[in-house]
């Protein structure tokens, strides 16, 4: 298959880096997400329908080089997506399969954050919840098929009404690669791997020293 990517990029760095994907696909649709106008545009958002963890992740130049990709490219047979956040970019584009990858749903991620975090933040995150629930009950409904990383994350989906077909797939690891070697290790070593200000992984570390250790 002849593939494009169409995907954003943190800083110049990233983009320069996302070079090495034209030896896989056909097209390549990269661009930078500039912080001096995201961060404001998620405030611009507030109070409006839209997400306003959305408004971060939206580019206009992206969004018209899909179109532009769209219209005077070849008839794409699949469109797929991972994450909500990017689905506005393909949403509208009909008359091809899409499948859209929730990966985990932001809505219930925001939602446990509203019950951990103090007033005022616990009510932003419980509006950017409700939102998110509406636009995520919305977006499954313009793709063909809705998946998730965990049968739980299916469930959340489920729950908010969706009519389109939904699945789950966890997360694979190459074992071979990921073997471990014959050299010396330490015994009482223990790795945790995770991005460490996501609010999750912060909970399992603070579980995992103040009640599994322990044990």
């Amino acid at each position: 298959h002849d593939v494009t990517v169409a995907s954003l990029a943190r800083s110049a760095a990233e983009l320069q880096e996302s070079e090495g994907l034209e030896r896989f696909c056909g097209q390549r649709l990269v661009e930078v997400i500039d912080d001096r106008m995201a961060w404001p545009r998620m405030v611009a958002w507030l109070p409006t329908l839209r997400p306003s963890s959305f408004g971060y992740f939206h580019s206009p130049v992206l969004q018209r080089r899909i179109r532009e990709s769209t219209a005077a490219g070849p008839r794409w047979d699949l469109v797929f997506v991972h994450c909500s956040s990017v689905a506005p970019y393909v949403a509208d584009i009909d008359g091809r399969t899409k499948i859209i990858d929730f990966g985990d749903m932001d809505s219930q991620k925001w939602r446990e954050y509203s019950q951990h975090k103090p007033f005022p933040l616990s009510t932003g995150y419980w509006l950017e919840a409700v939102k998110l629930e509406r636009t995520e009950r919305l977006l499954a409904g313009r793709f063909d098929l809705a998946t998730c990383t965990t049968r739980a994350e299916m469930e959340s989906l489920r729950s908010l009404g969706v009519a389109t077909p939904t699945d789950w797939f966890p997360n694979g690891v190459d074992h071979e690669f990921f073997c471990p070697k014959d050299q010396p290790y330490v015994p009482d070593l223990i790795s945790f791997v995770g991005r460490m200000e996501y609010f999750p992984n912060q909970q399992a570390v603070t579980r995992l020293c103040g009640d599994v250790l322990p044990e």
